[in-house]
């Protein structure tokens, strides 16, 4: 009898019917002799849409009332589908971050997981139910309810299959799996059978929404495999693991919009004033990536970083108060900015990966505005408007368009339909 965590994601419940075929996957786990928590996310738009609502009543509305606000999307996802399979003859029970025992940070919007205690879980799986938990979700010191970021629900699923010593750990999308690119700008991207947890972590970091990043180092940090399936088909999907296999030079490419890019110049080039710019930044919760430092024969160093689009308006107001601490500095922006990366573990062992990616590119004629590498990852800020151009030329360049050897097998027609 195998402990099986089931992730099932927005899209997959955002029907009445889709809710059913997700019960009928979990009471067929069960059939087989499994024990099955599903862990859910809020339906379809619902997150995007409880968001919207608080926006038209308040234009930053308190993070307090926000993560209370959108934690019962997933409640109501949880309850459906508990509905739904003790429905089918299989007893169900959902349960809340209160009764599961999901202790975070009190970062509201981004919360980090602090500890489980799995009892209440257990209990109910000796008890034959199946437990259906609401993702996304936690509790903070002092009760108050958090939320763990976008994809948060990944999270939640990764660490009680931690926490449970589970056997496996299901994440079901409405896709066939991860792909060499997003398939709805590059049309001939490919399904990858199998991905290392320091490529998915990477792809998730650019751009790739299949898994929430954080949920991926939780998984590598604790050695938890991550087997990405379609809902609606019975596909292979794509795994997630530690593995031996000799990896092609390029996994895949990801692109990422709503970024813009900020360059300070005249900063004295002298020890403790590249820690004053970013120690301010991170004071204001800026996801700062993308850094560029030049130094000059002056004395100053022009530094250049990038920010999500959404962060400008806080960075910029705390550059520029650091501009009226410096003489002669400067603050300018460039923005709407898209990334494009490339991901792949074997690029460690292949020469001028990078000299392919820029000239591909290039012969776009798209003005590479920035770089940064990593050993398995090459990212290259252009244009927004060109982003998506960028992407399909550099997935061509490295033929992830093709079909390799190790093709997978198709996945058989759909038994219940299209997502």
């Amino acid at each position: 009898m195998a402990l099986i965590v089931q992730k099932y994601g927005g899209m997959c419940l955002a029907t009445l019917e889709r809710i059913g075929l997700a019960a009928d996957r979990v009471v067929g786990s069960v059939k087989a002799g499994d024990r099955v928590v599903a862990v859910v996310s809020a339906r379809g738009k619902t997150t995007d849409e409880l968001l919207g609502e608080a926006q038209i009543l308040a234009k930053n509305p308190p993070a307090r009332e926000l993560d209370a606000l959108l934690a019962t999307g997933e409640q109501e996802s949880a309850a459906l589908l508990a509905i739904a399979i003790g429905s089918r003859g299989v007893p169900a029970v959902s349960m809340g971050p209160y009764q599961c025992g999901i202790f975070t940070t009190s970062t509201h919007g981004h919360a980090r997981v602090r500890g489980i205690d799995g009892n209440a879980i257990r209990k109910n799986l000796e008890g034959g139910k199946v437990v259906v938990v609401a993702g996304f979700v936690g509790v903070n010191e002092s009760g108050d309810l958090t939320t763990l970021g976008r994809g948060g629900s990944d999270k939640t699923a990764v660490v009680i299959a931690h926490a449970l010593s589970a056997d496996r750990c299901e994440v079901y999308k409405d896709v066939a799996g991860l792909s060499t690119a997003n398939p709805k700008v590059v049309p001939e991207a490919q399904k990858i059978d199998c991905a290392s947890f320091d490529e998915m972590l990477e792809l998730s970091a650019t751009g790739a929404k299949i898994l929430q990043a954080d949920a991926v180092e939780i998984a590598k940090r604790f050695g938890i495999p991550i087997h990405i399936r379609p809902q609606f088909t019975d596909g292979a999907g794509t795994r997630v693991e530690d593995t031996d296999l000799e990896r092609a030079e390029v996994a895949g490419c990801t692109l990422s919009k709503d970024e813009a890019i900020v360059t300070l110049t005249g900063v004295p080039d002298r020890p403790g004033k590249l820690t004053q710019v970013f120690e301010t930044l991170a004071g204001r919760a800026v996801n700062v990536d993308t850094i560029i430092v030049n130094p000059s024969l002056d004395g100053t160093a022009q530094i250049s970083f990038s920010v999500p689009l959404k962060d400008l308006e806080t960075t910029l107001a705390a550059c520029r108060g650091l501009e009226r601490q410096v003489s002669h500095m400067g603050v300018f922006h460039h923005e709407p900015v898209a990334k494009v990366s490339i991901v792949g573990v074997g690029m460690q062992h292949h020469p001028g990966v990078a000299a392919r990616m820029f000239r591909a590119i290039s012969e776009e004629q798209v003005n590479i505005l920035a770089v940064t590498t990593s050993e398995i990852k090459i990212t290259c800020a252009v244009a927004a408007a060109e982003g998506e151009k960028a992407l399909r030329a550099v997935h061509a360049a490295f033929g992830l368009g093709q079909e390799s050897s190790q093709s997978p097998v198709p996945d058989p027609p759909s038994k219940a339909g299209s997502s």
